[in-house]
C-alpha cells in the first residue's frame, strides 16, 4: 500500500491498478492534469424554523477551456459573496423543541466534472448523529444516494436550477442533487432525517460524500473520490430539547386524597427523573419526587392544591420546558350541615331527648357523630338524621360524607 499526500489532505482517491491497492491524498483545488472527473463543489440542505438553503461543504476553482472559474463562483450556496459565510462545517443550528419538525435534513447537492476519458456514475452522501462529544469509536454511518439533476446549459453557460445555479462552459459538468431527477426537485419537499425526531440532548450531525466515476473508461464506474475533510469529515451541531404539557387532570376522588396530573413528554427517555418541579402560591420551588416518564407520558401524583409553572430541567440538553399558568386540584365539595333541631328529655334521669340533623352536598350520604367526631355511626344515612333516646347532657355534632370529607359548619 502506498501513500502519496500533499500538505493540503481534502479527502483521498482510491483506484485499483494490476492488482494493487494505490490511495491517493489530493486537493481538490489543485487538480492534476491526469483527474479526469472529480467533485469541485458540494452542499446540503437544512430547513431551520421553516427556512431552507444550501449549507457549502466545500468549493474549490476550475479552469476549463481556457476560463478559470473561482471557488466563490463554483459554490452552490453563494452566501452574499462570501461562499464560506453560508458553510455547513462548525454550524450550530440551535435549539429545537421534540417532534417540532423545525430542523430537517432534506438533502445534498454535488457538483462533478468529466473530461477526456473520464466518467462520474454515481454520488453519495454519508451521515450519522451522536451526542456532542461523544464520537463513538466507529461511527455507523447512513448511505443517501444524490441522483443525476442537471448537465450544464451550454446556451447559457450556467446550470439551469435556481438557487444555485452556478456556472460552467463545458458539457462534462454535471449536477447531483438527492430524490432529484431531470430537473425537478431543489429539495423543499424531500426528507433525509428529521433531527428533532431526536431524544432530548445536544447532537452532532456528521457527514462525509462519495462519488464513483472512472479516469479511463468514459463508462466505468470503479473509482471513488470521497470529500471528506481530510478523514475528518464535516461536523455541524444541533441541540433537542424536551416539550411537556398537560394531557388530562384527575381530581382527587377524596378528602385528602390524592389526583393527577397527567403530562406527554415528548423528547424524555423511559425512565425516573427527580427534574419535575413546581412553584407554590408563596413562590417556593418544589420537586414532585420521582416521577416516572414512560411512552411520552409522565403521572404527577398530588393531593389537592395551586400547581404553578410545572416544569421539567433538563440535564442533558439543558432546557426548562414548562406549562404556563397552573393547574389546581381541589377536593371533592364538602357536606354543610343546613339546620339541627332537638328535643330536650321529658324528666331528669331519663333518656326521650333527641337531636336531629340535616345535611346537605357532600356525597349524599353521611356518617354522623354527636361525640366531636370521636366516633361515627357505623353505617352511612340520608338526610335528615335523628340522634335518639338521649338523656340530658353535652353534645357536639360532627358529620363527613363517604369520600372522607367533613362539613366545617355549625348552623
Amino acid at each position: 500500500m502506498i501513500f502519496l499526500l500533499n500538505k493540503y489532505n481534502f479527502y483521498f482517491r482510491m483506484k485499483r491498478k494490476i492488482g494493487c491497492l494505490l490511495i491517493v491524498l489530493c486537493i481538490l483545488s489543485n487538480i492534476n492534469a491526469q483527474d479526469n472527473f472529480f467533485p469541485y463543489a458540494s452542499a446540503v440542505w437544512i430547513e431551520n424554523n421553516g427556512n431552507g438553503q444550501f449549507y457549502n461543504i466545500y468549493s474549490i476553482s476550475t479552469t476549463t477551456s481556457g476560463r478559470t472559474y473561482t471557488a466563490q463562483e463554483n459554490a452552490i450556496e453563494q452566501g452574499g459573496g462570501n461562499w464560506q459565510s453560508a458553510l455547513f462545517q462548525g454550524r450550530d443550528f440551535g435549539s429545537h423543541a421534540a417532534n417540532s419538525h423545525t430542523l430537517l435534513f432534506r438533502g445534498a447537492e454535488v457538483k462533478t466534472y468529466k473530461k477526456n476519458s473520464g466518467n462520474v456514475c454515481s454520488a453519495k452522501v454519508f451521515y450519522v448523529v451522536y451526542p456532542q462529544g461523544q464520537r463513538p469509536s466507529s461511527p455507523s454511518f447512513t448511505e443517501h444516494n444524490i441522483a443525476w439533476f442537471d448537465n450544464c446549459d451550454l446556451s447559457i453557460y450556467l446550470f439551469p436550477d435556481d438557487p444555485g445555479h452556478g456556472p460552467c462552459n463545458e458539457s462534462g459538468y454535471q449536477k447531483w442533487q438527492s430524490w432529484a431527477s431531470g430537473g425537478v426537485g431543489h429539495l423543499t419537499e424531500n426528507t433525509v432525517l428529521d433531527l428533532t425526531q431526536m431524544k432530548e440532548g445536544k447532537y452532532t450531525l456528521e457527514l462525509y460524500y462519495q462519488v464513483n466515476g472512472s479516469n479511463t473508461v468514459p463508462n466505468g464506474c470503479s473509482e471513488t473520490v470521497y470529500i471528506n475533510n481530510g478523514g475528518n469529515n464535516y461536523k455541524a451541531n444541533f441541540t433537542v430539547c424536551p416539550v411537556i404539557s398537560v394531557a388530562s387532570v384527575n381530581q382527587p376522588t377524596s378528602c385528602g386524597g390524592n389526583g393527577q396530573i397527567i403530562l406527554t413528554t415528548a423528547g424524555i427517555e423511559n425512565g425516573t427523573y427527580s427534574q419535575f418541579y413546581y412553584t407554590d402560591a408563596s413562590n417556593v420551588t418544589h420537586s414532585f419526587g420521582n416521577v416516572q416518564v414512560f411512552n411520552n407520558s409522565a403521572t404527577l401524583i398530588v393531593p389537592s392544591g395551586t400547581y404553578n409553572n410545572i416544569r421539567y430541567e433538563s440535564s442533558v440538553s439543558g432546557c426548562s420546558p414548562s406549562i404556563a399558568g397552573n393547574v389546581i386540584l381541589s377536593d371533592p365539595p364538602l357536606p354543610v350541615i343546613s339546620s339541627i333541631t332537638k328535643s330536650n328529655a321529658t324528666c331528669f334521669g331519663t333518656s326521650t331527648g333527641w337531636i336531629e340533623v340535616t345535611v346537605t352536598g357532600g356525597s349524599g350520604q353521611y356518617f354522623f357523630s354527636k361525640d366531636g367526631g370521636i366516633t361515627f355511626t357505623l353505617e352511612p344515612h340520608t338526610s335528615p338524621y335523628r340522634f335518639e333516646n338521649l338523656p340530658a347532657a353535652d353534645y357536639y355534632i360532627k358529620v363527613k360524607d363517604t369520600k372522607g370529607c367533613e362539613a366545617n359548619n355549625c348552623p
